[in-house]
């Protein structure tokens, strides 16, 4: 009987492998070819998959931080100071396979998104079945600025740290979540939210937890800060400034300014026209959230959910939200179990042609137009 159990444990990995690869293949086969056909300002599949901040993480991995004060001409701080360096960290380590510095981030960002694709896919299947598993695939890829996923910007390993805290935490891996949440707070602004969702558990749970288990957890919500720190430390011995970063951002060209999130959204969405890009896309991402909330879902991956939705409104903005949510996997799972729902599965059925329309006529010609930022 252990034996048998174990020969389906083997099967059933490798069906998830299996069927996660071949959805990778082909969506990336499909963005790339769509990518490169129609009017675009990069004809060079190189040069349109490192754009606006992708040229940043660029300059970051191949030259490392530069920053330059302010001068009589420029009165601002210039340079790559404001962008985290755990992206262009690993994809400078890439480079040295031999792949020049912009693939080596382009195929970095590929292979995190394939792996984090089997993450997704067995997590999902473990919980809710291999349908919502395959529906939540679609749904993330059917998103309409997913693209970005294959492109040199830093969602795709964004993605995978978050998946793999939330696998640990389901198997009770205490041990090893201190490493994700890590990587994270490096990777992104918002990757700190990670800690939300471990406090969440850490207390809903404290009963039941050993004490080495509550430690654990504990760790891996300090190593976010720790992970920050010597973020910042780096750019105190390389520039004398430790809070360099806040300096950069607090500038009037991006002018980020905590605002309770809920103010901002109103404040955007009633002075913004009905066709603008954020519109857009804020309407359909809190829309769907809305429309296909259940209280089936973990209630850790519900605060995860709210605080990647509400992070950059909080910062007093909804510029790039298009692609700031992309990470907010729990919508891609709501969606896909609405998908297996008789009454709900119309709201699945919404989501792919709006996001079709959308992708198609809007936010994919812009990108390859270089408009987006």
């Amino acid at each position: 009987m252990r034996l048998r159990l174990t020969q389906y444990g083997a099967v059933l990995r490798r069906r998830r492998v299996w069927l996660s690869s071949v959805l990778f293949v082909a969506y990336l086969v499909i963005v790339l070819v769509a990518l490169q056909t129609g009017e675009r300002r990069y004809h060079s599949l190189g040069r349109e998959l490192v754009q606006w901040d992708g040229q940043l993480y660029l300059s970051i991995a191949r030259d490392g931080y530069e920053s330059f004060p302010p001068t009589t001409t420029q009165p601002y701080i210039t340079g790559n100071v404001g962008w985290f360096p755990f992206y262009p960290l690993l994809g400078r380590a890439l480079s040295y396979t031999g792949l020049t510095t912009p693939w080596s981030l382009i195929v970095l960002s590929w292979i995190c998104l394939w792996l984090a694709l089997i993450v997704i896919y067995s997590l999902v299947e473990s919980k809710f079945g291999e349908r919502t598993a395959i529906f939540t695939v679609l749904a993330a890829f059917l998103y309409p600025t997913s693209f970005y996923f294959v492109a040199a910007f830093p969602y795709s390993l964004y993605l995978l740290l978050a998946v793999v805290t939330f696998y640990l935490l389901h198997r009770q891996k205490y041990a090893l979540l201190w490493l994700p949440t890590a990587g994270l707070a490096v990777t992104y602004p918002s990757g700190m939210v990670i800690a939300l969702p471990i406090a969440y558990h850490l207390i809903r749970h404290w009963k039941a937890l050993r004490r080495s288990q509550r430690v654990w957890l504990a760790v891996a919500i300090l190593a976010i800060g720790v992970a920050i720190l010597a973020y910042f430390f780096h750019y105190y011995v390389k520039f004398g400034d430790f809070f360099l970063y806040f300096h950069y951002q607090s500038q009037y060209l991006h002018g980020h300014s905590l605002t309770f999130p809920l103010v901002t959204l109103y404040k955007f969405m009633t002075e913004l026209s009905f066709t603008h890009l954020e519109f857009l896309i804020v309407a359909l991402t809190l829309g769907f959230a809305v429309l296909t909330y259940t209280r089936k879902m973990d209630g850790e991956w519900q605060v995860y959910l709210l605080a990647v939705l509400l992070f950059t409104p909080t910062f007093g903005t909804i510029q790039c939200y298009y692609r700031h949510v992309l990470v907010a996997f729990p919508l891609f799972v709501m969606l896909g179990m609405a998908a297996g729902s008789p009454r709900r599965k119309y709201l699945f059925g919404g989501y792919v042609v709006a996001s079709a329309l959308l992708a198609w006529f809007v936010f994919v010609p812009a990108f390859k137009k270089a408009v987006l930022m």
